[in-house]
């Protein structure tokens, strides 16, 4: 693994079978939560609240895809690998929003929310 290389290529797998993921998936909420600034008079502070891990992304489909299966992921490991080197677990996953399939370019969205999100860093 090169040292100066940034993410690019991102790999989606599903309980371990890599799918055919298109580019620009992202990954959202993987922290777990968001800070929002508590002012006034000058700034106070921030507050906290809790966000859900997110996974955002598109596959190419055809006929090795299924949406009947994807809609069926209610308790899935979902990794999100980047070919720089971290690899992100979506754990206790479910598929979230209705999935969209569109026709002429091949392209079915879905997103996918965990109960928590872990980082793997592989060593240089």
């Amino acid at each position: 693994m090169a040292t100066n290389q940034r993410t690019g290529k991102v790999y989606i797998s599903i309980d371990g079978l890599v799918q055919e993921s298109m580019d620009g998936a992202k990954l959202t909420g993987a922290e777990g939560t968001e800070r929002d600034a508590v002012t006034g008079t000058s700034v106070f502070g921030y507050t906290e609240k809790t966000v859900v891990p997110t996974i955002d992304c598109e596959f190419a489909h055809g006929n090795g895809i299924s949406i009947m299966a994807l809609n069926a992921v209610t308790n899935s490991t979902i990794t999100f690998a980047c070919d720089s080197g971290p690899i992100f677990l979506l754990n206790n996953a479910w598929k979230s929003k209705a999935i969209e399939l569109t026709g002429g370019q091949g392209k079915l969205a879905a997103q996918f929310q965990g109960k928590t999100c872990t980082e793997i860093i592989l060593p240089a």
